[in-house]
């Protein structure tokens, strides 16, 4: 279906559902970085829809930077293939071990990207379009308006199977997505000042929204 009624999230468990919230994870340490398999707009748009969700999203460390998942190191305490996840912060290029431990790179416990084009936190605090910044302005927007927190109202305006883009509603404030590479257009009416937009701001029709590829928008609705 391509609209679905509103509903408000509830705390979920068994039976009484009070044993917590639905969880969006970026990665763990069990499972691959996005980074592997995502290019940075790509990241920007998977962690937009994760920190817009009902519930409680987790933010994997490194992830805000794009850390890559490094394959085939040495694993440790069983870690196996889940091992390149795992390791250091990296937070800038000027010092030993990307600014993480002033030990010998002998003596970490797992090493860092030596990779020259390894993402650092630095790099990125000062580049108003980075991933970094792009991450804090989203969980900024979340912080900022009751309705995108946990347990906030959703509703599903425009979904349709192998299709884009998607749609929901949140209080006064319309999610649109756009993932594909190419202009996606969807047949909801939508009014009001776009609040926040990775990529082209979407054009508002009298009866449609068209979205540029690979796009993001948060709309505060007038009224």
């Amino acid at each position: 279906q391509s609209r679905h009624t509103a509903y408000e999230p509830r705390l979920l468990g068994a039976g009484a559902e009070t044993d917590g919230y639905i969880s969006f994870i970026t990665c763990n340490h069990d499972t691959p970085r996005m980074s592997r398999d995502f290019s940075e707009q790509e990241l920007k748009l998977a962690y937009s829809l994760i920190f817009t969700m009902p519930g409680v999203p987790f933010l994997y460390y490194g992830d805000e930077i794009g850390m890559k998942y490094l394959s085939g190191l040495t694993s440790k305490e069983g870690g196996y293939d889940r091992t390149g996840s795992r390791t250091p912060m990296q937070w800038n290029h000027q010092q030993a071990n990307c600014g993480f431990s002033e030990a010998p790179a002998s003596q970490l416990y797992l090493p860092v990207d030596e990779s020259t084009a390894a993402p650092t936190v630095n790099e990125q605090s000062d580049k108003e379009d980075s991933l970094l910044n792009t991450v804090r302005a989203v969980i900024q927007l979340r912080h900022s308006n009751a309705c995108l927190r946990a347990d906030g109202p959703f509703e599903v305006l425009y979904a349709k199977q192998n299709q884009y883009p998607f749609l929901f509603r949140r209080g006064n404030i319309i999610l649109a997505f756009n993932p594909s590479g190419k202009v996606a257009e969807a047949p909801v009416a939508v009014k009001g000042r776009v609040a926040l937009s990775i990529g082209k701001e979407p054009v508002f029709r009298k009866t449609t929204i068209r979205m540029a590829p690979q796009s993001f928008a948060a709309i505060q609705e007038n009224g």
